[in-house]
């Protein structure tokens, strides 16, 4: 047993081993060491980076609770579809509620009172051949002094075979907005949804304004 304060071979080696390496490493200078202490410990570095992820997800959670909420889509019934397809009067008053029949002249048109001078049918063509056929309706009508006119566009609702309604053409909702170019404006005097008796829905009377020829 090696007696007390004797030090051992191993210890002795490890000494001259770590002689050796303090006689190879020269000692920093002060300014080096002074700009060293500046960095970031790895520890305060792990801590920046734990508290931006925490605000980040804190940012987030906000964002996503602000959010503005959507009401929850209802389906309709075939009955409230048909219902929320335009009437072709709110079609026409949205574009000509200026130039509107007087009620008296229009319900008399819808009883047979007072006679249609003229009708147009624009079932079956397209919208650029009804854009034409429209305008040389309305333009010939008025050079020849009618006044009465019936527009027929076809309803445009019909039902699928699953139950459901859609719209199928575009000619009711068009021809109020052509009624409205300047050159077709100028000749009518107003213009209202047909009665029942002339196709309700899916046709409109055009009142012309006196021809002064």
């Amino acid at each position: 047993m090696a007696r007390r304060g004797k030090k051992s071979a191993q210890d002795m080696g490890d000494w001259h081993l770590w002689t050796e390496v303090t006689r190879s490493v020269s000692p920093l200078k002060p300014e080096k060491l002074q700009s060293l202490r500046k960095l970031t410990p790895p520890e305060a570095k792990q801590t920046e980076l734990k508290s931006t992820a925490h605000n980040l997800k804190s940012s987030a959670a906000t964002n996503l609770t602000g959010k503005r909420e959507w009401a929850p889509l209802v389906p309709h019934t075939p009955q409230q579809q048909i219902n929320a397809q335009p009437h072709i009067n709110s079609v026409v008053r949205s574009k000509v509620s200026e130039k509107r029949i007087d009620p008296k002249t229009k319900r008399r048109l819808s009883r047979g009172r007072l006679s249609i001078d003229a009708t147009l049918d624009l079932h079956g063509m397209r919208q650029h051949e009804a854009h034409g056929a429209l305008s040389h309706f309305v333009a010939s009508a008025y050079a020849r002094g009618l006044r009465n006119l019936l527009v027929i566009t076809g309803k445009g609702v019909r039902r699928t075979d699953f139950a459901q309604f859609e719209q199928k053409g575009v000619l009711r909702y068009r021809v109020p907005q052509w009624l409205e170019e300047p050159h077709l404006r100028s000749m009518i005097a107003g213009t209202e949804g047909a009665g029942q008796s002339h196709g309700g829905e899916g046709a409109l009377y055009i009142r012309l304004k006196r021809n002064p020829k």
